[in-house]
């Protein structure tokens, strides 16, 4: 069967109590999932129009179970506060369909999806291959999500939503470690500002990549070790002028190994000798076994050259 909320001539929409939708609730106005205490399983289609939202600020528990799709068209998403989501065997589509601010995440499948998770929050079981999670910042708040020690098998990505804010995003992990691995993404946005940091030790085996663009750099902080290990690790950072680079800052010691991966951004061109410490750590061993992008098209500088310090790795333009 179908739920359909509709616009209409005014009046709030809203559902209460437990809902199990194995059909489709189109969502087309505004609409509030009222459930206190309640669970709303998806076990069917939620499609949500354009410039609206399923909002669900009161709700106990929110499963995306098998066969479930939560479709936002455009800008449209499923906004959650509170109580928890479960992303299971279902999946979602869209730009950004599902924004979850201060509550319980926990992975139980393998479903292809989108999420954004905000706030004072927590994270159970691991993104896998096909899944992205967002850690995002608002102008309003900053994020920290506490975790377990974690394997990320998707993208896993630290940035701002998209409202020009700058506060900070934190992973939590009590001293744990994050895996990021092989096949796997950890993206660090620069977007609009604030910190990023991972309370924890970092061993990447996939790619990770530390991003910039002209209007400024943005340095990872993990305050425990950091590792490249696997066959084949990638460690990408991008260079968009002299100030506005990608760096990694590590509390402990560094380990480096893999591929070092330059990104480019036009029209900044280095002048000889100039340097880009990219990252820090308190002892660094190890080197990339291949650097790749490093050559400067057109320029004095050919190439950045990295230079390995006992507690540093810094990129060097020489001609």
């Amino acid at each position: 069967g179908s739920l359909t909320s509709e616009p209409g001539k005014g009046g709030g929409r809203s559902v209460e109590g437990n809902l199990t939708n194995t059909g489709t609730l189109a969502v087309n106005t505004n609409t509030e999932y009222n459930g206190a205490g309640a669970t709303l399983t998806n076990e069917g289609t939620i499609v949500i129009a354009n410039e609206k939202a399923l909002t669900a600020p009161a709700a106990d528990k929110v499963i995306n179970a098998a066969a479930g799709n939560i479709e936002g068209l455009g800008s449209g998403k499923l906004s959650q506060r509170t109580g928890s989501f479960e992303q299971a065997a279902g999946k979602t589509t869209g730009t950004l369909p599902v924004v979850l601010d201060d509550l319980a995440l926990s992975y139980a499948g393998t479903g292809a999806s989108t999420i954004a998770l905000r706030g004072t929050s927590t994270l159970s079981g691991r993104p896998s291959a096909g899944q992205t999670l967002s850690l995002q910042s608002t102008s309003s708040e900053n994020t920290s999500v506490s975790a377990a020690s974690f394997t990320n098998g998707g993208k896993l990505v630290l940035t701002n939503a998209a409202d020009g804010d700058a506060n900070s995003v934190a992973l939590a992990l009590a001293g744990g470690t994050l895996t990021n691995a092989k096949g796997a993404k950890l993206l660090v946005e620069h977007a609009n500002g604030g910190s990023r940091t991972i309370e924890g030790s970092l061993v990447n085996e996939g790619t990770g990549a530390v991003t910039a663009t002209a209007a400024g750099g943005q340095t990872l902080r993990v305050t425990g070790s950091f590792k490249q290990a696997g066959k084949k690790p990638i460690l990408e950072t991008t260079v968009a002028g002299a100030s506005a680079f990608g760096a990694l800052q590590v509390t402990g010691a560094a380990t480096l190994a893999g591929e070092l991966k330059l990104v480019q951004v036009k029209p900044f061109v280095p002048t000889v000798g100039e340097k880009f410490v990219i990252l820090t750590g308190s002892a660094v061993s190890g080197t990339f076994k291949k650097v790749k992008g490093n050559k400067i098209k057109k320029a004095p500088a050919k190439l950045y050259a990295p230079i390995y310090g006992a507690s540093s790795l810094t990129l060097e333009a020489q001609a």
